[in-house]
């Protein structure tokens, strides 16, 4: 028990030490947000790279550049993530949980399979790493400050 309680202290002194640099200007966003995250697995990683996470998981839809001009793009109708008008209609909690979870049409056919951990085929993606992606496809608005 001792034990347990050392390590949840120290993770919590991560995240805690994690944050205060990030608002001082010493670390990056992500690593920010993930020591906001409380979680010690997700305190534990420095950086996440949510452009790889793009590359890996999502551009074969989305297109590099999110503009869902790739042929599985085209064929399943997604959305150009650059047009400003479409992103306005969703908020950031709307696009974590379909990125999370999938989305589906009305008749329960799969639009986008699930990405998060636990529910996607493979091992899945982290709460970090989904909150980081969301953050990357917001820099895809161009008139969105920080935008690519």
């Amino acid at each position: 028990m001792e034990t347990t309680r050392k390590i949840a202290l120290a993770a919590l002194l991560a995240a805690g030490i994690t944050a205060a640099a990030a608002m001082a200007g010493g670390a990056s966003d992500d690593a920010a947000a993930i020591a906001a995250a409380g979680s010690a697995d997700e305190a534990a990683v420095v950086q996440i790279d949510a452009e790889e996470l793009w590359r890996e998981n999502c551009a074969g839809c989305h297109g590099r550049d999110g503009r869902g001009q790739t042929r599985v793009g085209r064929r399943a109708g997604v959305k150009d993530l650059t047009d400003h008008e479409y992103q306005q209609s969703f908020s950031d909690e709307q696009a974590f949980r379909h990125t999370k979870e999938g989305m589906y049409d009305e008749d329960g056919e799969e639009l986008m399979k699930p990405f998060g951990k636990g529910l996607s085929e493979d091992n899945g993606l982290t709460d970090a790493e989904l909150e980081a992606l969301v953050r990357f496809v917001r820099t895809f608005d161009p008139e969105r400050e920080g935008a690519r």
